[in-house]
């Protein structure tokens, strides 16, 4: 699906090693112009130090990183001035004004934003009318859009996202995933996102990669990817005692089985749903109703 499509970032055999820890280990990647990128792995897995490889934060100990077609290492400077990120939690002057903190960020960055962009983007992230209140007064999920709102300021092609949903409540993380969407859709920006919240990545991403212990394990269109692996499947039927009974005397290559009400449900692969239920229908169970459905966090936890 991506052949012939043009790559923001391409990382190859990049390794990093911190004391006595391999943090990251000959991992390849590519991101296509106009993805939002999912990038997982457990704590501990090397994402950070990724990161941080990929904005010249942390020199590599080996590998290549080329971002918008150039070599990282030789066009720093060049490539820098296009990417927008958010690491982590934003920090501000919290006696400042959110108009006052991009002002001044814009400065020290060697950039000074003319008044019209900082409003610009704080209409963007939702912050125009409280462009003049002080830091203070904000929520996480409001200095979470200020944050964003700083790593739009130079108007960047690539948006580096570090856990931009972090801490946020409910109401937050779904601010969080709809301004993601639209600066991916509406202004075109593609969008290498790293995040814990597997449902969110799995609702915003067009396609991921997920790493542990360094390594990349798989990488490819979320869609595709969850639909080659397991899925739970919860079957209607009349006596789910009995069938709970039969899967587990059965030799089945199942995850788990569970009891749900008046069904069961079964973690396994796409490909043994008929045989299960030819095998419970054989042995005087009556199947009702089969609905199939896949979460990331179900394929992340297979994996890691």
């Amino acid at each position: 699906m991506a052949q012939g499509r043009e790559r923001t970032i391409s990382i190859r055999s990049l390794s990093k090693r911190l004391k006595d820890i391999q943090a990251v280990d000959h991992l390849s990647l590519d991101v296509f112009r106009g993805d939002v990128y999912g990038f997982l792995g457990p704590n501990g897995s090397g994402k950070s130090t990724t990161i941080r490889m990929m904005l010249s934060l942390v020199r590599p100990d080996k590998g290549s990183i080329e971002i918008f077609g150039l070599p990282l290492q030789h066009h720093c400077k060049q490539v820098l001035g296009r990417i927008g990120a958010l690491i982590e939690k934003p920090d501000f002057y919290e006696y400042l004004s959110a108009y006052k903190n991009l002002e001044l960020l814009s400065f020290y960055a060697g950039k000074a934003a003319a008044s019209g962009r900082i409003e610009e983007v704080l209409e963007l992230v939702g912050l125009r009318e409280r462009a003049m209140s002080k830091v203070k007064t904000f929520s996480r999920g409001m200095k979470q859009r200020l944050g964003i709102a700083q790593a739009l300021l130079n108007d960047p092609d690539l948006l580096v996202l570090d856990e931009p949903g972090i801490g946020l409540d409910p109401a937050g993380v779904k601010d969080m995933r709809e301004l993601i969407r639209y600066l991916n859709t509406a202004l075109k920006k593609t969008i290498f996102l790293s995040s814990h919240q597997l449902n969110e990545i799995e609702q915003v991403s067009t396609r991921m990669i997920i790493i542990d212990k360094g390594r990349a394990i798989v990488e490819g269109a979320v869609d595709e990817l969850l639909q080659q692996h397991h899925f739970h499947t919860r079957f209607q039927l009349n006596d789910p005692q009995r069938a709970i009974r039969l899967i587990k005397e059965s030799n089945f290559e199942i995850i788990s089985a569970e009891i749900d009400g008046p069904a069961l449900k079964v973690f396994c692969k796409r490909e043994l749903v008929p045989t299960i239920n030819k095998y419970l229908n054989d042995n005087g169970v009556m199947i009702e109703a089969i609905e199939q459905y896949q979460r990331l966090e179900d394929y992340f936890l297979t994996i890691t």
